[in-house]
């Protein structure tokens, strides 16, 4: 809004001059955009952060779901991927308690032991 004001400014006071036509707007064109460069800096600055505020936000949600999406955000990993996974995070499962538990027969890794017949058994030696 302020720029058109200078236009018109520049304008009036060109045809004031004696300016007319393609030369006249040449002038108004020109001395209102130089003149809009310094006097209207600190406003442009101002809307410059007003906007870049605004996408900057829009650019966070954005961000926000695709890590969502993707997994990478630990707080919105799903309950059933993080069971079923051996690296996910919050897992109190090391690969290794994993590999025992899968074991189906423990028993097979115990010593042999002798049966005496009356229900204790020792260890063979």
């Amino acid at each position: 809004m302020l720029r058109l004001l200078l236009l018109l400014a520049f304008g009036g006071l060109a045809y004031a001059a004696g300016m007319r036509g393609f030369l006249l707007l040449l002038v108004a064109f020109l001395g209102s955009g130089i003149m809009s460069y310094f006097v209207l800096s600190r406003v442009r600055g101002k809307a410059g952060q007003q906007v870049g505020g605004f996408f900057g936000k829009i650019n966070s949600r954005i961000d926000a779901a695709t890590r969502a999406e993707d997994g990478d955000d630990p707080a919105a990993v799903d309950v059933t991927t993080a069971e079923s996974s051996d690296s996910a995070p919050g897992s109190d499962e090391t690969p290794a308690d994993d590999a025992a538990s899968a074991d189906p027969d423990p028993a097979a890794d115990q010593e042999p032991t002798a049966d005496s017949g009356d229900g204790n058994a020792s260890p063979r030696s």
